[in-house]
């Protein structure tokens, strides 16, 4: 058993997605994956590696999709996808260590919830980074989101479904859902749907599948314009068992970071940070492997 799952185990696994109600870990979490990071330094891409890189920044442009999904913990009523995304924020916008390069973000137009940066491209130039970020809850607790914030959270839930599939018909080169897999039946950004013990009804998201079909829709939308996005992260539960085969089938030049386990909070929080440092830094093969945890796999990034 690794490192991480020890320090998680102490917490209720209440659902897919484990919570913490404090926010002592961060520095340590965030610590211990920076560490790993300067231990694996990228080099200059070349090959496959090379041409996904100059795909990602060759518009000029890095265009950064985050949407963090409804992360609730039925039974329990706990809702931390707030959290999750607050705590990748104070990351990115930490100063940078040596080595690090997800860091030294500053803030973009009030309201717009982006980050900026610029960074040096695959070739050499120096390119702005804009990372947009969408948010599914409208407060901590479930409960009072269905009861008394439901106007506020439908109202959320809607903007933030409508946000995050439309913008990836656009074609932003990297997307990045961090949520539940909803057993196959996400992206999902609203509450989940529950049986009448308060448990989530797998049965109707095995059955209707609506975010599944709703990514299915947009990413065949971005190949269609010939914008298709280049990197789709997925770091929710067993992504690459629920979402794997339909997606790389509505976009074939798309590659994807996936999942083979069930994740905690910790390991979505830690597994996104490496992964966007990783993509700001132009890893490659092994290299970006070795700072994933061992549950995460890359599909078709760097192959030809």
């Amino acid at each position: 058993m690794s490192f991480i799952k020890k320090l998680v185990l102490p917490v209720a696994f209440l659902s897919c997605l484990s919570t913490q109600s404090a926010f002592a870990n961060w520095d340590l979490w965030l610590a211990q994956k920076q560490d790993v990071l300067i231990a694996n330094p990228a080099t200059a891409p070349s090959g496959a590696c090379f041409e996904r890189y100059d795909r990602i920044f060759g518009d000029g442009e890095l265009n950064v999709t985050l949407g963090f999904g409804y992360a609730d913990t039925k039974p329990g009523n706990y809702v931390i996808d707030k959290l999750i995304m607050d705590g990748i924020v104070r990351a990115l916008t930490a100063p940078c260590r040596r080595g690090v390069s997800a860091c030294g973000f500053r803030g973009g137009p009030a309201g717009s919830f982006t980050l900026l940066k610029n960074v040096r491209g695959p070739r050499g130039n120096m390119q702005p980074v804009k990372i947009h970020f969408i948010r599914a809850s409208v407060s901590h607790d479930d409960k009072k989101n269905m009861t008394e914030y439901k106007v506020a959270q439908t109202k959320k839930c809607q903007a933030a479904t409508d946000n995050f599939f439309s913008s990836i018909a656009r074609g932003p080169e990297v997307v990045f859902y961090a949520g539940h897999s909803r057993n196959g039946g996400g992206p999902d950004f609203c509450p989940g749907v529950a049986t009448a013990d308060n448990h989530v009804n797998y049965d109707y998201y095995r059955k209707y599948r609506p975010g599944k079909k709703k990514m299915i829709e947009a990413l065949g939308q971005s190949a269609a314009v010939r914008n298709p996005v280049e990197v789709l992260g997925m770091i929710s539960c067993s992504s690459s068992l629920h979402f794997k085969n339909a997606f790389s089938a509505a976009s074939p030049e798309t590659g994807m970071l996936l999942t083979n386990a069930s994740l905690s909070f910790q390991e979505v929080y830690q597994d996104l940070y490496v992964s966007l440092d990783s993509l700001l830094a132009q890893r490659c093969g092994k290299k970006f492997e070795a700072v994933l945890s061992g549950f995460t796999d890359l599909s078709g990034m760097f192959v030809p």
